[in-house]
């Protein structure tokens, strides 16, 4: 069985379900590929994949296998003593952050919830 896993979801997901999973299904061969761009499964050959929730085609069939990822925003203390504490999300522009890339669909866009609000 050949699947297409983002890095993230090999230790998160992949990685504590596979001693069962080779116990239950012994004669299963397992093929996995680490790959952290959005790649059409079919189209490339696999059987199964795991993508964020964001990233799911409309005639593709989805099954959770994780809880909901909360990300957090994070600094040293040295950062914030050369740089003000973000009071807002808008205010993160004017600070060196560390973003991610979903292969080649551009900076991922970070989302914040407050209450019913999201802020992107």
């Amino acid at each position: 069985m050949r699947l297409l896993v983002p890095r993230l979801a090999v230790m998160t997901v992949l990685a504590p379900k596979l001693g069962h999973f080779a116990r239950e299904y012994p004669d299963v061969v397992l093929d996995v590929t680490t790959d952290d761009s959005r790649v059409d499964l079919v189209a490339a050959g696999f059987d199964a994949g795991i993508h964020f929730g964001e990233f799911i085609e409309q005639d593709m069939v989805a099954v959770r296998v994780s809880k909901d990822l909360r990300p957090a925003i994070v600094a040293s203390p040295g950062y914030f003593e050369s740089h003000p504490k973000p009071k807002s999300p808008p205010d993160l522009r004017a600070h060196r952050c560390i973003n991610y890339r979903h292969g080649s669909t551009g900076v991922y866009r970070w989302e914040f919830d407050k209450g019913r609000r999201t802020d992107r």
